[in-house]
């Protein structure tokens, strides 16, 4: 039960910072945590629903956060195969190569569609998500395992 009022509360928080805080994803660092801790159905689940929020309310053409997301899946699950997922320095390789693929996923979906963005401004975003990645992800590990995982350390 306390599952399902830590993700109601990272997707409420998520959004409510996001909405306030224009740049910076709230949810990518949770699904990295949800992928680390191997409960991928939920990564699965709650992607779709961060995407889904995230496409409904941003100011870019639909794509570009679903691009972005596989994207960072795909190479989560590669770098993986290189080096311990549970630790910093992999989540830090994660968030630089996260934002690289930002710039590109966005790059991409408005060439297709023809609409001028400023590279600057999505730039500037990309830094800024490079360091709040690893924050966001090291403060919801340490809450996740502070307050939703006691009955794990219990077994």
């Amino acid at each position: 039960m306390r599952d399902i009022y830590w993700w109601s509360l990272v997707t409420a928080v998520g959004g409510l910072f996001q909405h306030y805080l224009g740049g910076i994803d709230f949810y990518l660092p949770a699904l990295v945590l949800c992928f680390q801790k191997e409960r991928y159905f939920l990564a699965f689940f709650l992607g779709n629903i961060w995407i889904l929020i995230q496409e409904g309310s941003g100011d870019i053409p639909f794509g570009g956060i679903v691009l972005w997301y596989i994207s960072v899946t795909f190479f989560y699950f590669w770098l993986k195969q290189f080096l311990a997922a549970n630790n910093l320095i992999f989540v830090s390789i994660l968030s630089f190569f996260s934002s690289i693929l930002y710039y590109i996923s966005i790059l991409i979906i408005t060439s297709l569609e023809d609409i001028v963005v400023n590279k600057n401004l999505i730039l500037s975003y990309c830094i800024k998500q490079v360091f709040i990645f690893p924050i966001l992800w090291l403060m919801y590990t340490i809450l996740y395992q502070r307050y939703v995982s006691i009955k794990e350390d219990l077994v």
